[in-house]
């Protein structure tokens, strides 16, 4: 099973969601673990009674809040190995150290997901400067002007860490476009693509084929999407 880390302050809800159905239909099965101090999860996912900590299915994609920790699934599967239910990957959306900690993500390959605000920016980076070992990532950036001196930035303030950045990443465009149609997929409790900007879904092909290296096709990746946009 491949663990994926999508690290960062910033809501990362949406774009998990939307990675991992294309995941799925590109023939794997995915857990979605929200391990984000505020669980957004539990409230965007239909559930029918949650409780502290759950697993539920969504579009037939796995999704488990409220564990601490991977040993935690393991308990509530009654399991050692979550292989043993054919997941072939796991996303973990983590915002604190008790969940990259808990999760292991530090073998994890993983995505640092921020805006520009210095909220997202400086609290992000906090989180990764506070894991002891040396720290590898892409970065996934939100950005109105997806400029290149933002991205210096980054790479400014981030200077003598822990943390090595991969030379390849990804800009998602805000716009309010995205942002109105991932709102009405929250409302209408579907994952739908249809009238997302080409950008957007640009990032999102790019992601996937990141995640799932050699496994896949550029070509299939494509026509998922190209399957997805047809709703």
């Amino acid at each position: 099973m491949k663990t994926i880390g999508f690290v960062g302050a910033c809501d990362k809800t949406d774009l998990i969601l939307n990675v991992a159905k294309i995941l799925h239909m590109a023939k794997n099965k995915i857990l979605i673990v929200d391990g984000t101090t505020l669980q957004q999860m539990r409230y965007i996912v239909p559930v029918i009674k949650p409780t502290m900590s759950y697993l539920t299915t969504f579009e037939n994609i796995d999704v488990a809040v409220g564990f601490d920790s991977l040993e935690d699934i393991k308990k509530y599967f009654g399991a050692n190995d979550l292989e043993t239910f054919g997941y072939d990957i796991m996303i973990v959306d983590c915002d604190r150290l008790e969940t990259y900690e808990g999760y292991n993500l530090k073998t994890a390959g993983k995505f640092f997901v921020t805006n520009f605000g210095p909220y997202s920016v400086r609290r992000g980076l906090e989180l990764l400067k506070s894991v002891k070992e040396p720290v590898d990532a892409k970065k996934i950036l939100f950005s109105r002007y997806m400029t290149e001196e933002e991205d210096q930035y980054l790479t400014f303030i981030s200077a003598n860490t822990n943390i090595t950045w991969h030379q390849d990443k990804i800009y998602f465009p805000t716009e309010e476009g995205d942002i109105h149609i991932n709102l009405e997929n929250q409302m209408s409790e579907r994952i739908k693509f249809k009238e997302l900007s080409e950008s957007y879904k640009e990032g999102v092909l790019r992601l996937c084929m990141s995640i799932l290296g050699k496994q896949t096709f550029d070509s299939e990746i494509k026509r998922i999407m190209r399957e997805l946009e047809r709703g």
